[in-house]
């Protein structure tokens, strides 16, 4: 969980590989945002991550929103 102190914009969040550590790669992420006018939680994009010895980066990107 990462908290903000203050509004920002963002339109995707990414992740790099664990370098020579690959059993610590994350291998499936859930992005969700919470409102605190509705006090809920809204899931904004979910994904399965697959690494390889090229694949050293996951984005993944969504409509506009502000945090």
């Amino acid at each position: 969980m990462i908290e903000f102190g203050e509004n920002i914009h963002f339109e995707g969040i990414g992740f790099k590989n664990a370098g020579d550590r690959p059993k610590l790669n994350p291998t499936h992420v859930k992005v969700s945002v919470f409102h605190a006018l509705t006090g809920g939680w809204t899931k904004i994009g979910e994904r399965d991550l697959h690494w390889g010895p090229l694949k050293k980066w996951h984005t993944i990107n969504f409509p506009e929103l502000h945090g």
